[in-house]
């Protein structure tokens, strides 16, 4: 693996296909003499559905990450990182114009979809609230609230990471509807400078299609 700088703009990773986003991160973090540092910010779920959620920092940047295990938390969060830095991870993969990854636009990931595109964007990422907790313990229910740049959206399911996902699904679908179509252009008028209001305002490609939200 090597890394390349060009003119200034973020690095560029080679030879990395066949590592992990944890040990590309690792690298890099070597390579800038700025080592990731991850901490585990807790665990929800039933005990035969855990979900697990970790932090990673790396320099000025923090990302999370969600998993069943602690391991696939911890490689979700180093990727946000990763393509946060901008580190070119899977450089030929079908990452669409928005950068956003096939893996990630899969339909039964809306969460990672909902985050990368705050990260685009440039906003807060999401956050996820547990408002209520009902029934028997045998046939838990779930109702999950996420917040988006001001928008609020819930989802209700057997467990909290199932409620988290149907919570982003409709916050996605809202900012669609918000949008008027698939492409989501929505933008928050507010603490926004003239130049950010005019990148703000550039259209993103369909993160979406029709039957991407079921």
């Amino acid at each position: 693996m090597s890394l390349c700088f060009s003119g200034g703009s973020a690095p560029r990773l080679f030879g990395c296909a066949d590592k992990t986003p944890v040990q590309v991160l690792h690298e890099y973090g070597i390579r800038t003499g700025s080592a990731p540092q991850y901490a585990l910010i807790g665990s929800d779920g039933d005990a035969h559905q855990p979900c697990f959620s970790f932090s990673v920092t790396i320099g000025e940047i923090t990302c999370k990450g969600e998993g069943s295990t602690k391991k696939a938390a911890k490689h979700e969060a180093a990727q946000a990182a990763l393509q946060v830095l901008k580190l070119d991870f899977q450089p030929n993969d079908d990452r669409d114009k928005n950068g956003i990854s096939p893996e990630t636009r899969d339909a039964s990931n809306p969460v990672g979809i909902l985050q990368e595109l705050a990260m685009l964007r440039g906003w807060c990422l999401p956050e996820y609230v547990t408002c209520m907790e009902t029934g028997p313990d045998h046939m838990k229910e779930f109702t999950v609230v996420c917040r988006l740049e001001g928008l609020e959206e819930t989802g209700t399911g057997s467990s909290k990471k199932t409620s988290r996902r149907v919570a982003a699904e409709r916050m996605l679908e809202k900012l669609q509807s918000l949008s008027g179509s698939l492409e989501i252009t929505w933008v928050r008028h507010t603490r926004m400078t003239p130049d950010e209001s005019t990148r703000e305002t550039t259209r993103f490609s369909t993160l979406l299609t029709s039957n991407q939200i079921l």
